[in-house]
């Protein structure tokens, strides 16, 4: 009978030893976890505020205590790769991989750095592997539009992008690189409705009328394009864009405005009056009213300012 209370309690006894072994281990292994954190989070800041060679130097640190790291691996890819130095940004991603097999984020940044190498074959199966992981990483179909845009493969490019924007209806950059790939394309149409869309989300962004103008403009609809070069014109500051007042100023020529054009031109040589095109455009629609005197005046300013126009005009002009 003694010999079996004996075995209870030794056996009771070897119990709470491992118990306590397992929880000195487990408290040992959090605190020096978090020690590697805490420590290694000032790489990852000094990253996620732009001073890579800086990070590099305290993430070199930390790997070399910590090799079996998979994510320090990763973020040390990360300035590489902000740095320029694709290879050896493709070297760290690699190494993350093999540590972490299944985190699409280090799949993901694999296919940058290829991208980043013209390796667009190789990108876009890193990208597709990604996806594989999670459906829904909508960084890779982002990145797999803009590889399938490098390779001009216009309808890839627009399935990936319309994938992010599905996953985030409200997502303004991928909005506005779909409007720019459409227009690319010459898909104006397209391009017009995405900026639309982005103009109601956010009619702050000025920008946008600008582009929307242009894309009026390459379709013809050219009192859209007027509107919109007006709306940007006054939100902008100081009222003056020397570009939007000379294409707003083309527009108003093409519709027999050339009034209008002239105080669009004017405008912008009052603004910029070193800047060559809008004395160009203004001559030819003094020309195109029959002011000669007017056209030769900006003929000759062209001239002084080191301009050549002899091919546009009929020998003897303005002699």
């Amino acid at each position: 009978c003694s010999l079996a209370v004996s075995l209870k309690r030794n056996l009771k006894l070897k119990m709470n030893i491992n118990y306590l072994s397992f929880y000195i281990y487990l408290l040992l292994f959090t605190f020096s976890f978090g020690n590697l954190r805490a420590d290694c989070n000032k790489g990852v800041e000094l990253r996620k505020n732009g001073q890579f060679r800086k990070a590099l130097t305290e993430l070199n640190k930390c790997i070399k205590d910590n090799p079996n790291e998979g994510w320090l691996y990763n973020e040390r890819g990360i300035c590489y790769s902000q740095l320029g130095n694709q290879k050896s940004a493709l070297v760290n991603f690699k190494l993350a991989h093999k540590l972490n097999p299944g985190k699409a984020e280090i799949l993901n940044n694999i296919g940058i750095a290829l991208e980043e190498q013209h390796k667009f074959k190789d990108a876009l199966e890193y990208y597709h592997m990604a996806l594989s992981i999670d459906s829904n990483y909508s960084d890779s179909y982002f990145n797999m539009g803009r590889t399938f845009d490098k390779e001009k493969l216009f309808d890839s490019a627009e399935f990936c992008y319309r994938q992010v924007w599905l996953h985030n209806p409200n997502d303004k950059e991928v909005q506005i690189v779909l409007a720019m790939l459409n227009s690319k394309y010459h898909h104006f149409r397209e391009a017009i409705e995405m900026e639309t869309q982005v103009i109601h989300q956010d009619s702050t962004d000025i920008d946008q009328y600008y582009y929307r103008a242009e894309y009026y403009d390459s379709i013809g609809e050219f009192q859209a394009a007027i509107l919109d070069y007006d709306t940007f014109l006054i939100k902008v500051k100081n009222n003056f864009d020397y570009s939007a007042l000379c294409n707003r100023g083309i527009i108003k020529s093409k519709i027999g405005n050339n009034q209008g054009a002239i105080y669009d031109f004017t405008k912008a040589i009052n603004g910029n009056p070193e800047e060559l095109r809008a004395y160009t455009l203004r001559m030819r629609a003094f020309n195109t009213l029959g002011d000669t005197l007017a056209a030769c005046a900006d003929f000759k300013q062209i001239r002084k300012l080191g301009g050549r126009l002899d091919k546009d005009l009929p020998k003897g002009y303005c002699r």
